[in-house]
């Protein structure tokens, strides 16, 4: 390892103990922040410091003495009033509401006749002599090839 790269990993070393002064721990937290090879560089002397680092006493202790000493604040000191809904316009928006008003919507046009009436005039718009148009393509085709065939 350089030089150079010792004394950095000595730096992070003091960081992490607490050793250093606050101006150095704020320059090096902004370092930290601002670009991501110094922090992978952080990680790994954390990770290798592991061992040398003391345990942490009880957890849950800590995180109770933690919210212990959080101060109360008026929407903590309330427990949340439940919310009502507003039972005249739950129904409303309930889907099995606007399932019934489609079907029955669909049953009264069907019994009034409705879709019988679009139906009248649709025969007479098909032209009964017809032909499809893949045989009328078919049909011009070989028209167009006869006659360039006469023209030779």
């Amino acid at each position: 390892m350089r030089e150079t790269d010792m004394q950095r990993q000595q730096i992070w070393r003091q960081y992490i103990l607490g050793e250093l002064s606050t101006n150095k721990q704020a320059e090096l937290e902004q370092m930290l922040i601002e670009d991501e090879a110094v922090l992978i560089e952080y990680l790994e002397v954390l990770e290798s410091m592991d061992e040398e680092l003391p345990e942490l006493p009880n957890t849950n202790d800590f995180t109770d003495r933690v919210m212990k000493a959080l101060p109360l604040t008026d929407s903590s000191a309330a427990p949340p009033k439940p919310v009502k809904a507003d039972s005249r316009w739950s129904w409303i928006k309930h889907p099995i509401t606007h399932y019934t008003v489609a079907a029955s919507i669909t049953l009264l046009l069907i019994t009034s006749g409705f879709f019988d009436q679009l139906t009248i005039n649709a025969d007479d718009m098909v032209k009964e002599d017809s032909k499809p148009y893949s045989e009328q393509w078919m049909n011009k085709a070989t028209s167009w090839l006869d006659t360039w065939n006469n023209h030779k």
